[in-house]
């Protein structure tokens, strides 16, 4: 459910806040971008692994790898179970501010 919620929101977000024809696009390469900053395509590690770990991909991803890998990076580190659950809520919060900014400019063209 967390990992759905948190993607959910922004996808209905970028269809409030973006014209409906540029949404899907726009949604679809900011994904793809999150995506390779949120090491889903690839391991990353070092500087970019931190760099990661602040991206709205990150905290689904490793929530999905969980039961695989009980947080264990392919560099040694590990992920702490509270900051993955951070990574989440936090994101779903920023997602839920831009639906509401959405719903806002909706409310006022009318």
């Amino acid at each position: 459910v967390a990992r759905g919620l948190s993607l959910g929101v922004y996808g209905v977000g970028m269809g409030l806040v973006v014209r409906s024809y540029g949404a899907a696009r726009l949604g679809a390469i900011e994904c793809t971008v999150f995506g390779f900053y949120g090491s889903v395509f690839m391991p990353l590690d070092g500087t970019m692994l931190d760099i990661a770990r602040f991206t709205p991909m990150y905290g689904v991803v490793a929530l999905a790898r969980w039961p695989l890998t009980d947080g264990v990076l392919t560099t040694g580190q590990s992920d702490q179970p509270w900051a993955v659950a951070v990574n989440i809520v936090v994101w779903t919060v920023v997602f839920a501010v831009l639906v509401g900014v959405g719903v806002k400019r909706s409310r006022a063209r009318r």
